[in-house]
């Protein structure tokens, strides 16, 4: 019995072994060609087509500007502008122009000027007096001597003095002859206050 057995045991392996064995070659078989027809195949590249957005156009409405027709203005009365002309003619020979109304004159403007053409006068008066001793001249001597002096009401002359004296006696003595020459000028005009003093320098230049 035991002999049996074994015989169907080593029966059964050498049937069922090779039928392993062939199925597992078809399946690799199978894997094979598998892969091969995989490879083949090639997935077709879609292109995708961009479709462009077409905008429709739109057309811009021109704005026609109506014209507004002005009414005629009835022409005016001729009479009552050449009316009005004439009274206006009028009032303008009425009213002074304001070109023609000269302002009066300042009062201190008018003192300042009566002062300054008075002092041209007194200048006038000691250069006219005025004169360079010989002496002086040929030793070719030069100076300006500082002089003060009151002038009165009547134009006199008082209070006389040479504020600086000069190195030159010739010129010292010349400047007090002068003016003891002179003795009066005219009589200040009217609004000058008096007495009145005043303040200069003689020159001698050759």
């Amino acid at each position: 019995m035991k002999r049996a057995l074994l015989y169907i045991l080593v029966l059964i392996i050498i049937v069922f072994i090779p039928l392993k064995s062939t199925k597992k070659a078809q399946v690799q078989m199978l894997n094979h060609q598998t892969k091969s027809i995989h490879a083949k195949i090639v997935e077709p590249k879609i292109e995708k087509k961009i479709e462009k957005k077409i905008e429709p156009k739109i057309k811009k409405k021109k704005i026609i500007k109506k014209k507004v027709l002005k009414k005629p203005t009835p022409p005016k009365p001729i009479e009552k502008k050449v009316e009005q002309v004439q009274e206006e003619k009028v009032v303008e020979k009425l009213i002074p122009k304001e070109e023609e109304v000269k302002p009066a004159p300042d009062t201190k403007q008018l003192l300042q000027s009566a002062k300054q053409n008075y002092f041209g006068e007194v200048y006038e008066v000691i250069n006219k007096s005025k004169y360079y001793p010989k002496k002086s001249r040929k030793f070719r001597q030069e100076d300006s001597i500082p002089v003060s002096f009151v002038i009165e009401e009547d134009g006199t002359i008082s209070a006389f003095k040479i504020v600086k004296l000069s190195q030159f006696k010739e010129l010292n003595k010349a400047v007090e002859k002068m003016f003891k020459k002179i003795k009066k000028f005219t009589k200040p005009p009217q609004g000058i206050p008096t007495p009145l003093e005043m303040n200069l320098n003689i020159d001698f230049k050759l």
